[in-house]
């Protein structure tokens, strides 16, 4: 404790020079603590786009469908699937779809798109993408029992379009359209007129800017798939919530394990094929996994540069003090003794800057979640930031951060600390 209290006080033998070095390690602090939370938002923000939108948290496809999207490769007897889909005690829902190429027309302008065929029912329990319609309405739910012209009205001639898509084609909502695809056992093209009844701006680039979403018993007529479907999107329970049967969302192998019995072998073309929502969008998980990575490039750059800071100045202080430490080593004062009370200073000196760049890197974040980060709704990096990203606080994290640099504050001190040791008595007495 004496050491403790002698360090402290020693440390502010010069305070211009202490304030100063302890503002570059809470700026360094700051930097990192504002860093991280913003990163934490900022995957928060692509994990949501992906695994609770369009992607959802597993997908079910036959084999091959994934890598190839052939239209041939499909699904069948979805009904006996969904059923045993949503047997399991993991998922929460599930939806079928149908996927597929089409052309796009109005008047003199068209453009080959993605034609979605969804069940609006089905869609609103598996993610929240369908929220992300900016103008009108999305598809309406196929009224049961409805025939004819009655079952057209309902949502079969009707298509949502993203809002970049139809910005391209300068296509206004109400207007109709021709969409055009080809039956996958004959080849005949088939087309149906329908209305724009909503335009869809999801985050999700693949979706605003190509694809049109349909009912899906429209797009597997025109397709000509009978009940077949492409695809099986699910969405698990979550284990905050439901302990038990709950998945971590964000990890591959827990998604992997809950939905391993739904893969089957390709017999009589029924095979299926169940992965998590990291095989579908390999780049977002990717990211997600060099998350660490790139923080502990970050904070070594960051201390890299902080380190010379702190090495000149307890060099600086060092040989300000010279015939001082020759007098304790003449008084009989240990080596030992000598360098605690120089890494002492230096804990110190790492314990001011650290805590002040600690809280000063919370308030930051706390301001900035309130506030938001607005990349402006243009900026896509793999998924499109049409929200501000708001950073997570985490106060624990920053008081972590701030430890980090005390203890490397101490270690870059070492080498001071043991020149202050080896300082001969004699010569460093003549320097008064």
């Amino acid at each position: 404790m004496d050491t403790l209290r002698l360090s402290w006080r020693n440390l502010w033998r010069n305070p211009r020079r202490t304030a100063l070095t302890a503002s570059a390690l809470g700026l360094g602090v700051l930097m990192m603590v504002a860093t991280a939370d913003y990163t934490k938002g900022l995957f928060g923000r692509m994990i949501e786009t992906t695994a609770n939108g369009r992607t959802g948290h597993a997908q079910l496809h036959a084999p091959g469908f994934r890598v190839t999207r052939e239209e041939e490769l499909v699904l069948k007897a979805p009904a006996a699937l969904l059923a045993e889909v949503r047997a399991l005690p993991q998922v929460q829902s599930a939806a079928a779809r149908v996927w597929g190429s089409a052309l796009l027309a109005i008047g003199d302008r068209s453009r080959g798109v993605q034609l979605f065929g969804v069940a609006p029912d089905e869609e609103a329990h598996v993610g929240r993408w369908i929220e992300g319609v900016r103008e009108g309405r999305f598809l309406q739910a196929k009224v049961a029992g409805a025939q004819g012209d009655a079952a057209r009205s309902g949502s079969g001639g009707e298509v949502v379009l993203g809002q970049l898509l139809a910005r391209r084609l300068d296509v206004q909502l109400g207007a109709r359209v021709v969409l055009t695809a080809a039956d996958i056992h004959t080849g005949e093209a088939r087309s149906e007129l329908l209305q724009v009844v909503g335009l869809l701006r999801s985050g999700d680039a693949a979706l605003d800017d190509g694809t049109a979403i349909v009912n899906r018993d429209v797009a597997a007529r025109m397709l000509g798939l009978g009940d077949a479907v492409h695809e099986v999107v699910l969405r698990l329970h979550d284990h905050d919530s439901d302990p038990v049967y709950g998945v971590d969302r964000e990890d591959e192998a827990a998604i992997a394990a809950a939905i391993a019995p739904l893969n089957r072998a390709d017999s009589d073309g029924r095979g299926v094929e169940a992965v998590p929502w990291h095989t579908v969008q390999p780049m977002v998980a990717e990211m997600l996994r060099m998350q660490g990575a790139w923080m502990a490039i970050f904070l070594g750059l960051i201390f890299f540069v902080i380190g010379f800071v702190v090495v000149g100045t307890m060099s600086m202080a060092l040989l300000e003090r010279t015939w001082e430490f020759g007098l304790l080593r003449a008084l009989g004062t240990s080596p030992g003794r000598i360098a605690s009370m120089v890494l002492g200073e230096a804990a110190w000196l790492g314990l001011v800057g650290g805590v002040g760049g600690a809280l000063g890197g919370y308030t930051l974040s706390r301001i900035l979640e309130h506030v938001g980060i607005d990349f402006g709704e243009d900026v896509t990096m793999i998924v499109s930031f049409h929200e501000p990203i708001r950073p997570v606080p985490d106060l624990l994290g920053a008081f972590g951060f701030a430890a980090i640099f005390v203890l490397l504050t101490v270690l870059v001190s070492a080498f001071a600390a043991y020149r202050a040791t080896r300082i001969e008595p004699g010569i460093a007495l003549r320097q008064r």
